[in-house]
Formats: structure tokens, C-alpha cells, sequence
């Protein structure tokens, strides 16, 4: 006999959660009304704040600064898995200082992957989510930006690898 699935509860009311959400339905449309009235009344729309936004904006300034922030370090948390898992240095000169490091793809064939994702950072997410699931592609390695670019207007070969018989 399956097991039955078991569905998150609402953080409201801790009735059964919709799908892939945190509210039920009925929290869910109460939390709709609260958020179309503070959008009417002028109010920011972050929960807990009471700042007035500019016309045309949803969110106050110093929400927008935050978000900015949380967005900010969870990028470099992305970024922190990946570099990490991919030894967190630079295959090719051993540069090790993570601002200067990048994905790099093996078969210079990254254009084919960057067409599947609307930005550089959901190709990242993506490579995240498979290395915590234990399925991370084999056909990417972390070089500097230097090593990188080289290997791009060098034909694939990167100068250092040319100059010193590197690999």
C-alpha cells in the first residue's frame, strides 16, 4: 500500500497548507486583502513596516535596502556551495581568492547552458541544488577570471597552460 503524502500546515492556522505554499486557502486570500489594502492605502508592502512608498512602488526604501542585503548574501551563499564543492580554487594558476573566482565549463560549452536560465545566478541556483543533492555536474571546474577569459580568446587553452605545460 503507498504512503500517504503528508502536506505542510498552514503558519497561520495549521490547517492543511495549498501545495507548495505556507497558507491555507483562506489564510491565503486574508493575507491577498491585507496586502491589496496596504497597496491602496500608499504602505509598504513588507510585513511590519509602516512606511509610505513612493508612487508606483510596492516596497519603501528601506525594505528595498534589505531585500538588497538578503539578496546579497544569498548569492555569496550559492556561490560559497559551489566554490567549495569544486575545490575553491583556480584548476589552472591556483588563485584562491573567491572574489576572482568563476564557473568555468569544461567543453566550452556553457553558451547551451546559460540559454536554459534567464540569468547567470539561476544557472548558479542550479548547480547549487545538484551538488546538494548529490548529482553535481562533472563538466564544471572553478577558474579565475584571468584563466577563464585566457582560455576564451586563446582557443580554449589557457595561456598558462601553454607557457608552463601546465595539465
Amino acid at each position: 500500500m503507498p504512503e500517504a503524502t503528508t502536506r505542510q500546515q498552514c503558519t497561520k492556522c495549521l490547517r492543511p497548507a495549498q501545495p507548495r505554499h505556507k497558507l491555507c486557502c483562506r489564510c491565503a486570500g486574508y493575507a491577498k486583502k491585507y496586502y491589496d489594502a496596504r497597496i491602496a492605502a500608499g504602505l509598504c508592502t513588507e510585513g511590519g513596516c509602516s512606511n509610505r512608498t513612493r508612487p508606483g512602488r510596492r516596497t519603501c526604501h528601506d525594505c528595498v535596502a534589505k531585500q538588497t542585503v538578503r539578496a546579497k548574501r544569498y548569492r555569496h551563499r550559492i556561490k560559497d556551495i559551489i566554490n567549495q564543492h569544486y575545490g575553491n580554487i583556480c584548476n589552472c594558476c591556483g588563485e584562491s581568492n573567491p572574489l576572482f573566482l568563476t564557473l568555468d565549463h569544461v567543453n566550452n560549452d556553457g553558451n547551451k547552458q546559460r540559454a536554459m536560465f534567464t540569468s547567470e545566478m539561476n544557472l548558479y541556483i542550479d548547480v547549487a541544488v545538484k551538488i546538494k543533492r548529490g548529482d553535481a555536474p562533472t563538466d564544471l571546474r572553478i577558474l579565475c577570471y584571468n584563466c577563464n577569459c585566457g582560455r576564451q580568446r586563446n582557443n580554449g587553452i589557457c595561456p598558462h597552460e601553454e607557457s608552463h605545460g601546465h595539465r
